[in-house]
């Protein structure tokens, strides 16, 4: 029973390298267009003020942009990618379409309810995804529809029927099976993730009042779980959901560590002003045994255990 956990947790952390190891480039490329509209840096170096910097900067951050607004659907469609046993690309395109049903389905049972908020959405636990108006779940949405979507791929996907009904075997199968389970989803979510939001604040909030504490736990967590490679399941929910706090800046509410990191290249305000415990955060998730201070050892490593040295010292 606990190998069959551990194999199915580190399968999760391998399955979430897809979406995560994408951010980072994103957030390079949004940092640099930022950097070309910084004001405190056009003052340094005048020749960045002009129509043609400036609009490249604009252009680069702003279409990147997208990404960090849009994790819980890149989470989704990567996860279920990855965990999927066979045919990954067809599960990546029915994740697709299941996170479109999950979010007009909540949006629907909202609207009759008469749950959905008019006017600013700012501070209401609801928010725009993808044109829709749901709750807030931000990236634990993509998480779990993507776990849900796979479970079921792997399940069906090879269901084959003969006849009239061949044509809806196999992937198709799978997004008739997902049709009912997304919406019994979204309604149960609509009353359950308020209380599930509450508790998430809470655990952020004693984490950021505990001080060093709060801090030793978090980053003792994270440091016991690499060598399993389960790290991520540690600092993804601080680094990309509102479980790592809330700042808000030029009347903009922002989520999670990455996106106030963005935005103190951008506005030249101070992190620690922007928000005061994502420094620390961000000083406990890099690992100070990481992949530079494996390499002088590498040559000294018998050649067959080079790659398990490396993969523990990352």
């Amino acid at each position: 029973m606990k190998d069959k956990v551990m194999d199915a947790l580190q399968r999760f952390s391998k399955a979430m390298f897809i979406p995560v190891l994408i951010l980072p480039i994103a957030g390079i490329l949004i940092a640099v267009g930022n950097l070309f509209t910084n004001v405190r840096l056009q003052a340094v170096l005048p020749f960045l003020n002009n129509p043609v910097t400036i609009g490249f900067g604009t252009l680069l951050s702003g279409s990147l942009n997208a990404i960090l607004g849009n994790l819980g659907v890149i989470f989704c469609v990567g996860l279920s990618v990855g965990l999927a046993n066979k045919k990954k690309s067809e599960a990546g395109f029915i994740s697709l379409l299941a996170f479109l049903v999950f979010l007009n389905a909540m949006n629907k049972f909202m609207n009759m309810r008469g749950m959905l908020v008019e006017g600013s959405l700012s501070g209401t636990g609801q928010a725009m995804v993808l044109g829709v108006q749901v709750l807030d779940m931000g990236v634990f949405i993509g998480l779990l529809l993507g776990i849900v979507v796979a479970y079921v791929h792997n399940r069906f996907c090879e269901t084959e029927f003969n006849n009239a009904f061949q044509i809806y075997g196999g992937t198709r199968f799978v997004f008739i099976v997902l049709i009912p389970v997304m919406v019994v989803m979204a309604v149960l979510f609509t009353f359950v993730w308020p209380y599930a939001q509450a508790g998430i604040n809470a655990l952020g909030g004693f984490i950021r009042s505990a001080g060093n504490f709060g801090l030793f736990i978090y980053g003792t967590l994270e440091r016991l779980l690499i060598p399993t490679g389960l790290h991520h399941l540690v600092y993804t929910p601080f680094l990309y959901t509102s479980l790592g706090g809330t700042a808000t800046v030029g009347g903009q509410v922002l989520e999670m560590m990455v996106t106030p990191g963005v935005t103190r290249i951008s506005t030249g305000v101070s992190l620690e002003t922007i928000f005061p415990s994502s420094a620390a955060m961000m000083v406990a998730t890099s690992a100070p045994t990481g992949p530079p201070s494996s390499l002088p050892a590498m040559p000294t490593v018998a050649a067959e255990k080079r790659t398990s040295v490396g993969a523990f010292k990352a």
